[in-house]
């Protein structure tokens, strides 16, 4: 989630929709997803939160953090359910494609597509790994 748009809107939407939600989120701007944090709690003040700054564009770094594990969510075991948003993405630079880099496009489509595969592999080994509840139901979206 992010401190604007659709990222914001779904996790306010979500904290005032479950009474016991709790937040991962990831952001590469660290005040920002704490604005994002102070506006989302407003809506549910039980909620509890771990933010996390990540640039989903840097794949390597993204590939050796532990954000979406047991070790960073302690307390999995007694959440009844898993949800991953995925939310972020970018355009791109906008110019006639003979006027762009490779070089340029890439770090977009780590952002758009690779951190997807990352994140969505990461999670799902999360899901499995959870020992006292295996059957927890986890959605992607």
């Amino acid at each position: 989630s992010h401190s604007k748009g659709y990222g914001l809107h779904i996790c306010e939407n979500l904290a005032k929709s479950f009474q016991n939600i709790d937040f991962v989120l990831l952001s590469r701007d660290l005040e920002k997803m704490k604005t994002a944090k102070q506006s989302i709690h407003s809506f549910n003040p039980k909620s509890s939160f771990k933010l996390f700054k990540c640039d989903l564009s840097d794949i390597e770094s993204l590939e050796k953090s532990d954000f979406i594990s047991k070790k960073s969510i302690t307390n999995i075991n007694e959440y009844s359910r898993l949800i991953l948003i995925h939310n972020a993405g970018t355009l791109g630079p906008l110019a006639p494609i003979e006027e762009i880099s490779s070089s340029r496009v890439i770090p977009d489509i780590h952002t758009n597509i690779t951190s997807l595969f990352s994140l969505n592999s990461k999670f799902i080994s999360l899901c499995k790994e959870i020992n006292n509840n295996p059957h927890i139901p986890h959605l992607i979206i």
